[in-house]
């Protein structure tokens, strides 16, 4: 059929994906996006420990036909994770995550006051 090519079968290997995640600051809290299509609920974790965002999962190969009728495997499956650090008045209690037509939003609000930071007024 002449539809394979060179590498066509690497893609069809089990490997680490890169997961490209978009940060963004909008006033009251951060708001990290990151596309995971295909990923199932069970198999997706978002986690923060030590002021660090943490998403990782893995996206599952879908079934194969067995007559060998497979030419090309292009679209990849196999485990990611990607961790960032969180700024300084992330409030790490109060996050919210939710995935919509493939895409992973995850809200994180903003600490009012910094912990252990107090102001200090000033006599003029």
């Amino acid at each position: 059929m002449g539809l394979s090519s060179p590498g066509s079968q690497q893609a069809a290997r089990d490997y680490k994906l890169p997961l490209p995640v978009d940060a963004a600051d909008e006033g009251s809290a951060y708001v990290f996006r990151a596309d995971i299509p295909g990923v199932l609920r069970q198999d997706l974790r978002v986690q923060t420990k030590d002021n660090k965002l943490t998403i990782s999962g893995k996206r599952e190969r879908s079934s194969q036909p067995q007559d060998g009728s497979q030419q090309r495997l292009e679209r990849t499956f196999g485990k990611f994770s990607r961790q960032l650090r969180l700024p300084e008045d992330a409030d790490c209690n109060s996050i919210k995550a939710k995935v919509d037509n493939g895409v992973l939003t995850v809200t994180i609000s903003k600490l009012e006051k910094l912990p252990g930071v107090e102001e200090v007024q000033v006599v003029f």
